[in-house]
């Protein structure tokens, strides 16, 4: 009799595994331009709230948003509603990273992405919750 061996139905490495539990593959985060494509072209920014919820990811995505020439979304009055309804809920650190860029935009004397960091702000103010206001006070 002919025995068949059974094969894994996945490649799951010993390194997805910490004393006996399985743990999950960590994904990779959305692309910063990719995002700000997705907000220019009034699409779903997927994985944006994800990028928005650490310091490091939401420092490229701001960098990104406040410094590329073909983000014109950023120069609006209102922040695209992706955007908004991110930054409701963010992390007080991000807020800052936020302050921080219109701070660094300043310093470096670009006039656009520093009316585009302090826009995203003013826009911001009563909608971010009372995080904004007490990182400014």
């Amino acid at each position: 009799a002919h025995v068949m061996a059974l094969r894994p139905a996945c490649n799951i490495r010993r390194s997805h595994f910490q004393r006996g539990r399985a743990l999950r593959p960590r994904m990779a985060a959305a692309e910063p331009a990719t995002l700000c494509r997705a907000l220019q072209e009034n699409e779903a920014a997927d994985g944006l709230g994800e990028v928005l919820a650490a310091r490091g990811t939401a420092n490229k995505f701001f960098s990104e948003y406040f410094s590329g020439a073909e983000w014109t979304c950023a120069d609006a009055e209102d922040p695209p509603i992706g955007l908004a309804e991110c930054l409701t809920d963010v992390p007080e650190s991000v807020i800052e990273v936020l302050l921080l860029k219109v701070v660094q935009l300043a310093a470096s004397e670009s006039d656009v992405g520093c009316s585009r960091a302090i826009g995203l702000v003013n826009a911001m103010w009563d909608r971010a919750g009372p995080v904004l206001p007490q990182s400014c006070a």
